[in-house]
């Protein structure tokens, strides 16, 4: 069955699984769990996001957040590249450190908070890494027993009044999870994405649809002669062989515009620009990482899409499902 794709609005609650590439460790020594540690803190502080539990195991990060205004694809992204970027320096390695494409349940809020929590600092000890959670140093288990350094200081509170109360009743509570083990019922999935009963499954599709499912009446020959325009590109050329660096950061601008706003497939943009989807993806990836490590580059990228969306009409994904793939073939002619 084929992946769908994330569900992302402002202020909602996730658990993020983020594996190894290959499955392979992403931590080799303590110098890199106190990097990725400093850094889900730095990007925590920059982009104004809740984290409830955290757990760093050898080949793979268990994250609990609940998102600000920043959707988590770029919480996500900003955190694993720099981070990638960093463990090659320090480690002497080229290439991916993260598969391509984490995990990431958005949850209901009310009624799984407190059991993620304990499924997420209970995973050493299930995995015989230690005994006891308080053994192991990369989760926020110490935080919730101790004092909290990058999780929501409001976290404890909600296991009693006074923080002596408080962590008596949650070491309890992890305790009692470890007696009873695995619960699989905690983690069946509606929809692939979601962790909820019915109802919340359905209010929630139906709220993601309406906000980060909005494109807008804009032709797509439009997008590429304004990116070509801010980025000196000659237009003639993103379809040719012979294509210099401006044409290329303009196709991969031009694509990204397309599938924000218009909602295009990286497959029918690759049959467009005679490329193929993968490497369409991996342009794609390069400029996404650009925006990260380039601040002005992500400011001309924003004005931009400010720029081709103004006085444009919103449209619903509903509205231009059936006739976007008719859209594309038929206004990306220059």
């Amino acid at each position: 069955m084929a992946r769908k794709p994330r569900i992302e609005f402002p202020h909602a609650f996730y658990h993020v699984i983020v594996r190894g590439n290959q499955r392979r460790k992403v931590f080799w020594q303590k110098e890199d769990y106190e990097d990725y540690l400093s850094r889900l803190k730095l990007y925590r502080d920059k982009f104004d996001f809740a984290i409830y539990a955290y757990c760093l195991m050898p080949n793979h990060v268990h994250l609990l957040i609940e998102t600000g205004d920043v959707p988590l694809s770029k919480i996500m992204q900003s955190l694993q590249f720099s981070y990638t970027q960093s463990f090659n320096r320090r480690n002497k390695k080229i290439g991916h450190l993260f598969q391509g494409r984490y995990k990431a349940i958005i949850c209901d809020k009310d009624a799984y908070l407190l059991e993620l929590i304990r499924y997420i600092h209970l995973n050493p000890a299930r995995s015989r890494l230690v005994n006891k959670p308080q053994e192991y140093h990369w989760s926020s288990h110490r935080e919730y027993i101790g004092e909290p350094v990058i999780i929501d200081a409001t976290a404890i509170g909600l296991f009693g009044r006074s923080k002596t109360s408080a962590i008596n009743a949650y070491t309890k509570f992890v305790q009692d999870g470890l007696k009873e083990g695995h619960r699989e019922d905690y983690y069946r999935l509606k929809d692939q994405r979601v962790l909820g009963e019915d109802d919340f499954a359905e209010e929630l599709i139906k709220k993601a649809e309406g906000w980060q499912g909005s494109y807008w009446n804009i032709e797509m020959s439009e997008i590429i002669e304004k990116t070509c325009e801010a980025f000196g590109a000659d237009p003639l050329l993103l379809r040719s062989v012979r294509r210099g660096r401006k044409e290329a950061l303009a196709k991969g601008v031009a694509t990204i515009l397309a599938k924000k706003l218009c909602g295009i497939t990286l497959r029918k943009a690759g049959e467009f620009f005679n490329r193929t989807e993968q490497a369409m993806s991996n342009l794609l990836r390069r400029v996404e990482m650009k925006t990260v490590v380039d601040n002005a580059f992500a400011k001309k990228l924003a004005t931009l899409e400010k720029k081709l969306i103004k006085d444009k009409r919103p449209l619903l994904v509903r509205e231009i499902k059936q006739t976007r793939t008719a859209r594309f073939s038929n206004t990306l002619i220059l």
